[in-house]
């Protein structure tokens, strides 16, 4: 009788003990299944991060593109500008080489006055020219800053994406230990139950 009280004693013993290591796993369960759930948030915190930035490039390459045509339209409007004084120099000598033709007494007066408004004009045109190239000047300086603008930020999500990609193995890492540790807890659980 005393025998079979002990036994008793013993099983309910081990039923206690087993009960207690499932309830332990039970906790380890959930709180692997809540490290999961929160490595899932943050991958998905990262990718919508890294697709922010991607756009943002994007914005930046369209502004690149943007002052590129811009500096083409300047630099067309300068060879404009410069076949314009031509022009006008080449219109200026044959009114000239007229006048001398006509009026050759008053040639002298006629160079004078020729040459006075030859170099009103190319003042007038180098001022013009002179203000064209200053703003080539300024939009290749700004098409400079943007382009190194762009190349820091491509540097910066180079490290980003490196810096991600480091951050998803180990995530991968602690996803597959978790699930080993899970199958373990598992395994235990159901040989406990058997």
């Amino acid at each position: 009788m005393a025998s079979l009280n002990d036994k008793i004693n013993d099983l309910q013993s081990q039923l206690q003990s087993a009960t207690k290591r499932k309830l332990k796993n039970a906790k380890v369960e959930n709180s692997l299944r809540s490290l999961e759930r929160s490595l899932t948030e943050d991958i998905s915190l990262i990718q919508s991060e890294c697709d922010f930035i991607l756009h943002q490039m994007e914005d930046l390459k369209d502004q690149i593109s943007k002052v590129t045509n811009q500096i083409s339209i300047t630099k067309i409007c300068s060879v404009s500008e410069k076949s314009k004084f031509e022009n006008h120099l080449s219109n200026i000598n044959a009114h000239k080489q007229g006048y001398e033709d006509m009026l050759a007494k008053e040639r002298k007066i006629a160079d004078l006055q020729n040459k006075k408004v030859k170099e009103e004009q190319e003042e007038i045109e180098r001022r013009k020219i002179a203000k064209v190239l200053e703003m080539n000047e300024q939009k290749c300086k700004e098409a400079a800053a943007i382009e190194s603008e762009c190349d820091a930020i491509e540097r910066e999500c180079s490290v980003l994406t490196k810096r991600n990609k480091a951050i998803m193995l180990q995530l991968k890492r602690k996803l597959v230990q978790a699930g080993g540790t899970r199958r373990e807890l598992i395994e235990k659980n159901e040989l406990v139950n058997n």
